[in-house]
């Protein structure tokens, strides 16, 4: 463990080269490993570790459970393990925590106490043209539904990626086409509006065909914080060298207008809220 002392500060970054907690004039690293998905729940705030190389395909991703107390992160416990180690975010979503497993296609749904209770594959194995993989990378409750991405690359590059809607029986009701490629993110807004992550033009996007170009960079993590919100920044290139590329964190206004970015020695996988009211409930 390196610091765990993250008071004063405004999110936690998830990166291939550690957890770093990040405000606007800098970040430090808190925990070193490989991470991706990263959620509040009920107080707890659970983290998905790869324990594998990005380009590996293994059954060495687990999930990490600790608390937030008095500006510290503390009580780690390992909460489960044997999850494919390239599974991207998490969410807790009526009571199970879900995690997207992107290799398989599929939601790993975990009771809190880590024991396994299904696996939801709701898009179904070769969705995509050829069989290839849809690559299911983020995960939300919106209202009475949850909603997938499916980033859609890189084995389907030319297609726009999808918002696919279920019900809370995990049934595929419809799929939403967005006006971005390979995106990343869910976040509903306070208006209802949704916006992601166009990442493979370095944007912000929603499905009513709004774009905002934010970074040169790829796109990936975005949140609500007081005052706006923030967007995680990466560069990019193969899997094989994903675990020493660096990104950046940058503050957004209510309006999308650039505020500062702030460097990170990881490029970024996902990012939470600190503040606890800027997170919404799964």
């Amino acid at each position: 463990m390196a610091d765990p002392l993250v008071a004063g500060h405004d999110c936690l970054v998830a990166t291939r080269l550690g957890l770093f907690a990040g405000r606007r004039d800098g970040v430090k690293q808190v925990l070193w490993g490989f991470f991706f998905g990263v959620t509040w729940h009920e107080g707890a705030i659970y983290l998905f570790e790869s324990c594998g190389l990005p380009a590996g395909s293994s059954d060495t991703g687990r999930i990490l459970r600790f608390h937030l107390r008095e500006g510290r992160l503390t009580d780690f416990a390992i909460l489960a393990e044997g999850l494919h180690n390239q599974c991207h975010q998490i969410a807790v979503i009526d009571g199970f925590l879900c995690v997207v497993d992107t290799a398989r296609q599929s939601i790993m749904r975990l009771r809190l106490d880590g024991t396994t209770f299904d696996e939801r594959k709701p898009i179904g194995l070769g969705a995509a043209p050829g069989g290839a993989n849809r690559h299911i990378n983020s995960i939300a409750a919106v209202g009475g539904r949850v909603a997938l991405m499916l980033h859609n690359g890189p084995m389907v590059p030319e297609e726009p990626s999808e918002l696919a809607w279920l019900d809370r029986d995990w049934n595929l009701v419809s799929r939403q086409p967005l006006p971005g490629r390979h995106c990343h993110d869910i976040l509903p807004a306070s208006d209802g509006t949704i916006w992601h992550c166009g990442s493979a033009a370095g944007e912000i996007i929603n499905a009513n065909g709004t774009r905002i170009k934010v970074s040169d960079r790829m796109t990936r993590g975005l949140i609500a914080v007081p005052g706006g919100f923030i967007v995680g920044a990466s560069l990019f290139g193969p899997k094989s060298d994903r675990d020493i590329l660096s990104g950046s964190i940058i503050y957004l206004d209510h309006s999308f207008r650039r505020v500062v970015e702030v460097e990170c020695p990881g490029a970024p996988t996902d990012l939470l809220a600190l503040d606890r009211e800027s997170v919404g409930g799964g």
